[in-house]
């Protein structure tokens, strides 16, 4: 019987290590997977951490901006709405501009564009102050094409020249003038006029 090479005590016949050396070679084996197994999981949980933070920290961000850009606009606004009323103080008459488009009831092709031409919102829009400045007529073309026929594999189409000019459709440019009551509101409409204008 052969001494165990780890502690001296004997290892048995054909063995170099005896069973208690085994058994604490396996527990230390066990202990040393389950402190790696831990480091790992702290390791993932360290890295689960950082990410919530940094995403955190980039919603943090986003947010400020967010407000800054608003404080900004707000300010913007203020500034030409009070530009606005020295303006219209000193006399001046001040518009704000809209357009609407209208499908008009064309056909073309037997492809009718609208069943009629209905202003109904024209009619609002006048009783709510804008008046007609200007229409722009939305026209559209299509092509013409010459076939020629020959054998099975031998048809030919080449560019016969074209309709245009048909109208489709009608842009209505519209004004209102801007008053001191409008400008104390500020409604969503003066607003979206007023922004990216500088003054």
């Amino acid at each position: 019987m052969g001494a165990c090479t780890i502690c001296g005590k004997p290892a048995g016949l054909l063995n170099k290590i005896c069973d208690e050396c085994k058994e604490k070679d396996r527990l230390a084996k066990i202990a040393e997977q389950e402190r790696y197994d831990a480091e790992k999981r702290r390791q993932a949980e360290e890295h689960k951490r950082i990410a919530e933070e940094e995403r955190a920290l980039k919603a943090e961000q986003q947010r400020a901006r967010e407000e800054a850009a608003r404080v900004a606009r707000e300010n913007k606004i203020t500034a030409a709405i009070e530009a606005l009323k020295s303006r219209l103080k000193n006399g001046e008459h001040v518009f704000i501009y809209n357009s609407f488009y209208v499908p008009v009831d064309s056909v073309l092709q037997n492809n009718e564009f609208a069943s009629n031409f209905d202003i109904t919102f024209l009619k609002k829009a006048g009783l709510l102050g804008w008046e007609v400045v200007g229409i722009i007529p939305r026209t559209i073309g299509i092509d013409l094409q010459n076939r020629v026929i020959g054998d099975f594999s031998n048809t030919a189409v080449s560019y016969g020249g074209g309709i245009g000019g048909n109208v489709a459709g009608v842009h209505i440019l519209v004004k209102k003038e801007l008053s001191f009551a409008m400008l104390e509101t500020a409604d969503d409409e003066l607003i979206s006029s007023l922004e990216g204008i500088a003054f």
